[in-house]
């Protein structure tokens, strides 16, 4: 599996860090941070077929131009694997940006439909896989008194695969600098 990614800029990287590493501390919650421990939001998620793809990439990335995403409070997608995120406001430019990268994916591989523009719900994971019914609840109430309204500069996204030992970034690619 390959995805794109944007990885966080400071001081967001540090903040979110510091929450996956009080998260571990207090409630034993780190398979995140074991998974990918680059705090991040997902653009797409598709199949390993890519031909070509960092080269259309590094074209099609390059002409973008570095914006900002609001976050706001605190989420939870519920089901058979709870994840607790911190959701990102779908403005019209991220919007926008995630179209065009769709796109660019629809043609070279298969992608995972819940990243459909129709679907797709960006947000920052704070905690998956080893959250459940028993921790949730102690984890929320420990996080609801932060401030998790930020806006985070976004300069950059990133094309990362999939091994067993976690994620692994093959390259980044830059936005147009001003």
């Amino acid at each position: 599996m390959k995805a794109l990614i944007s990885i966080l800029s400071e001081p967001h990287f540090y903040i979110i860090n510091k929450i996956w590493d009080e998260l571990e501390d207090n409630f034993g919650v780190k398979k995140i941070k074991d998974i990918f421990p680059y705090p991040h939001f997902t653009w797409n998620i598709s199949g390993n077929k890519l031909e070509n793809i960092e080269e259309i990439l590094l074209n099609k990335i390059s002409i973008l131009e570095p914006f900002e995403v609001q976050t706001s409070g605190l989420g939870i997608f519920t089901g058979e694997r709870n994840v607790l995120y911190v959701p990102i406001k779908l403005s019209r430019k991220l919007y926008a940006y995630h179209k065009y990268i769709w796109e660019i994916y629809e043609d070279k591989s298969q992608n995972v439909e819940y990243y459909s523009p129709e679907e797709w719900f960006p947000h920052i994971t704070l905690a998956s896989e080893d959250i459940n019914r028993e921790n949730i609840g102690n984890i929320v109430s420990y996080l609801s008194k932060r401030q998790l309204n930020f806006k985070i500069k976004i300069n950059s996204i990133s094309l990362i695969d999939e091994t067993e030992l976690g994620f692994n970034i093959i390259k980044t690619f830059n936005f147009k600098m001003k």
